[in-house]
């Protein structure tokens, strides 16, 4: 049986700093984690129409961990204009 890590607040806060120190240096918001997920791990994210709402899940990972299915129901992509 394999053993899972515990870890405090405090462990996740520094694995999370040195997480966005090593794939996002420059601390913009918001983070790109899709961009991170599939640049820079391989993992390929891929969109489902209607996974929650028919099976009532909002994602899984594929058994190789190379994939990871999402809900594509209801995505709304918000542009701020910020006049520039």
């Amino acid at each position: 049986m394999t053993d899972i890590p515990v870890y405090s607040y405090e462990d996740l806060r520094k694995k999370a700093d040195e997480f966005l120190l090593k794939y996002h240096p420059s601390a913009d918001i918001p983070v790109t984690i899709e961009e991170i997920v599939e640049f820079d791990f391989k993992i390929n994210i891929v969109p489902i129409l209607g996974l929650q709402r028919e099976f009532e899940v909002e994602g899984f990972t594929s058994g190789d961990l190379k994939n990871i299915y999402v809900d594509d129901d209801g995505v709304i992509l918000i542009s701020c204009d910020d006049g520039s």
